[in-house]
């Protein structure tokens, strides 16, 4: 575990962290895993357009990732406001993202 450089009393508290580097080119559907999530039936193939953008568990509300440009997805809904699209990405993370960050 990480020593604390200050106090309890200054604020200053250790956390454990990992950190990931991911080190592979997209292919060409732009997928960075071998054996992406493809769409299923019902679902929509999709793409980011926006560099990139949060993913929320539910509409605005728990940040759960991060899409990025070219990334491909599978679109399962629209919400009734139209203002969030549900989404599955390559990798299998389920959320909502604004519709305004896909490939129109």
């Amino acid at each position: 575990m990480p020593e604390s450089t200050g106090s309890a009393a200054d604020g200053l508290r250790a956390y454990d962290a990992t950190v990931g580097v991911l080190c592979r080119r997209p292919d060409a559907s732009g997928s960075i895993v071998s054996d992406p999530r493809v769409p299923r039936r019902g679902e929509q193939p999709g793409r980011v357009c926006a560099r990139s953008e949060y993913l929320y568990r539910s509409p605005g509300r728990l940040f759960v990732g991060t899409v990025y440009r070219n990334q491909p997805l599978s679109i399962q809904r629209r919400s009734a406001s139209g203002a969030w699209v549900r989404v599955v990405t390559d990798i299998g993370t389920e959320g909502w993202l604004r519709p305004g960050a896909l490939c129109r």
